[in-house]
């Protein structure tokens, strides 16, 4: 059985909040009362309400305050409230927007409609939270997993980096759409051009692509990243209209990767190559000869004791 919502009803005239709960007790609602802004905040200290109808002027708390104190309490900010007001001034509907209204209804209400709006407003609102909450949960996913993602408009060459892109990139937070001279203006020299001709090849030719390269970050840190590019828009002649990419900081797995390269080709103590990079690069030089016509030549140094300078 699916839980009625529950609807707190605020206003100072008794008879017109007897009225507004027979129609939305009717329409199938859970409804509480309050007759002023301090009893609906008192209330809702308790718990939270499914929407709030307040009305505007109310003695000991107008709608406005309580309407702002709302906003304060944890979990207030999803909760939607409409403001019942008389006043037909565009002064006060602005006022309510600017103190966290949702929406408004203007007095004397319209009872048959009255029910639509409700269900009208908590459908929305239950869009806006899941669409909130899914925001936060891929936030998190992307500052757990060190990545991010991008847009790029390439008609207006515009890029908007998510926050997370920013940071691997090695800023605060999100600055706000750039070009992609300033986009790529991180990117390490050696990799700038690999990186550039990418993108023209994406834009011209419509292609998908994956690439590793290197950036600066402040303080000359270095970073890998890994980025998965896809067109999702395309003009008539096959040309890339938009750009999607998600970035991915691969520097630990580089470090991991390094080090192990590290104690499989070279000596622990002393830090010189060992026997199995000697045969691998043996084996490379011999195939170029080989294909080449040339010859290779080896040579044997023994150092008289080394072991047991080693061993010590």
């Amino acid at each position: 059985m699916t839980a009625k919502s529950r609807i707190l009803v605020v206003d100072d005239d008794a008879g017109g909040r007897r009225l507004t709960r027979a129609t939305l007790t009717r329409a199938g609602f859970d409804v509480i009362e309050a007759q002023d802004g301090q009893q609906a905040l008192d209330l809702m200290h308790g718990a939270l309400p499914d929407l709030v109808l307040m009305d505007v002027s109310m003695p000991v708390m107008d709608g406005f305050t309580a309407c702002a104190e709302l906003r304060k309490l944890p979990g207030g900010g999803r909760v939607p409230v409409v403001m019942m007001t008389g006043l037909d001034d565009v002064g006060s509907i602005e006022r309510a927007f600017e103190v966290g209204a949702t929406d408004f209804l203007t007095k004397p209400i319209n009872w048959p409609i009255l029910a639509h709006r409700v269900r009208y407003m908590l459908r929305a609102s239950s869009a806006i939270n899941d669409l909130n909450q899914n925001q936060r949960r891929l936030s998190n996913a992307q500052r757990i997993g060190e990545m991010g993602d991008w847009e790029w408009d390439v008609q207006r060459d515009l890029i908007v980096p998510s926050e997370q892109a920013w940071r691997i990139f090695g800023h605060d937070g999100a600055q706000g759409p750039l070009q992609r001279d300033s986009f790529l203006a991180t990117v390490h020299p050696d990799d700038a051009e690999r990186v550039r001709l990418a993108c023209e090849r994406a834009i011209a030719n419509g292609d998908s692509f994956a690439i590793e390269h290197r950036i600066f970050r402040s303080g000359s840190t270095l970073r890998h990243v890994h980025q998965q590019v896809e067109v999702i828009n395309r003009d008539d002649a096959g040309r890339a209209l938009h750009l999607a990419g998600a970035v991915h900081d691969i520097t630990r797995r580089k470090d991991a990767e390094e080090q192990i390269r590290r104690l499989a080709y070279y000596d622990t103590l002393t830090g010189l190559p060992n026997r199995l990079l000697f045969t691998e690069q043996l084996q490379r030089a011999i195939a170029t000869a080989e294909r080449d016509g040339q010859q290779v030549a080896i040579m044997f140094i023994d150092l008289d004791h080394f072991k047991r300078v080693n061993d010590t």
